[in-house]
């Protein structure tokens, strides 16, 4: 199986529950880098009585704080957003499947969401292509 390290550019620490008791989990630290991703939005139309509840579409238009570095042995975690909005960044995960606890708050997750197998190894044959090399 494939180990890679992973560096979390989330605000707060993810805990990834690992089986067992709550307590086993892996905590990834944030690096200190952060990514951000600025959005914009349309109505697309109101609702709700009286019509003043509007139903918006929200969109990316600008992403801030992307790593430049593209290694194999690396993946970077990221809030639900810009996981979807830089949809190009094979080397992007996410927290999936949330563990609540009986407060309603997430205290840890599942698993990390990534991009299927064949995309990711396109994506780093691209890059390796791309720097002119192999790591």
């Amino acid at each position: 199986m494939l180990q890679v390290r992973l560096i979390s550019l989330m605000k707060a620490p993810v805990r990834l529950w690992l089986g067992g008791r709550l307590e086993d989990e892996l905590i990834i630290i944030p690096s200190g880098n952060e990514i951000k991703i600025m959005l914009d939005s349309r109505t697309v139309c109101m609702a709700g009585e009286g019509h003043r509840a509007a139903i918006i579409n929200e969109f990316p238009v600008h992403a801030a704080g992307i790593p430049e570095e593209v290694d194999r042995w690396i993946r970077y975690i990221v809030p639900v957003i810009a996981y979807e909005a830089v949809p190009d960044r094979k080397d992007f995960v996410t927290p999936s499947r949330p563990i609540r606890g009986s407060d309603g708050i997430v205290r840890a997750y599942r698993h990390l969401r990534g991009h299927a197998k064949a995309d990711v190894l396109s994506f780093f044959k691209e890059a390796e292509a791309l720097k002119g090399g192999t790591q």
